[in-house]
């Protein structure tokens, strides 16, 4: 089975490189920023969108996870009310193709506020401390 170049997004450093897509299997392009519509998203081949608003990140020697949801009105085990998280998806990425991914991140959020102004942001919200159990010393 042919792969694409959006399987390289999900593959860890371990999986055998995809073989070069022929211009039938490849994707359109998709800009970098800017606007797109849903209807040409969809034209163009581009997977389904998912919103999220609660991330978890989980990473190992080959591979960085990241686990995205949003918040949702459950019912506890007695049947009342309570609010959680439905997580969504998990994405896959080779540290590399992660390193890529804060870098687009990086450049679009500035894009953005050149053109629409400062983003607020939750005051409450605080990374953890940069400490991975079994990493190595001074890597």
């Amino acid at each position: 089975m042919a792969r694409s170049p959006r399987d390289n997004l999900l593959s860890s450093a371990a999986s055998p490189p995809p073989s070069a897509p022929s211009a039938a299997q490849a994707p359109a392009p998709v800009p970098v920023f800017g606007s797109v519509s849903s209807e040409a998203a969809a034209a163009a081949g581009s997977p389904p969108t998912v919103h999220a608003s609660q991330f978890i990140m989980g990473v190992n020697p080959n591979e960085m996870l990241l686990t995205v949801g949003l918040p949702r009105m459950m019912f506890d085990a007695a049947g009342s009310p309570t609010t959680g998280i439905e997580w969504l998806m998990t994405l896959v990425m080779a540290p590399g193709a992660a390193a890529n991914l804060r870098d687009v991140l990086s450049h679009n959020i500035e894009a953005f506020e050149r053109s629409y102004g400062k983003i607020v942001r939750d005051p409450l919200f605080k990374l953890p401390p940069l400490t991975l159990p079994g990493a190595r010393k001074g890597a």
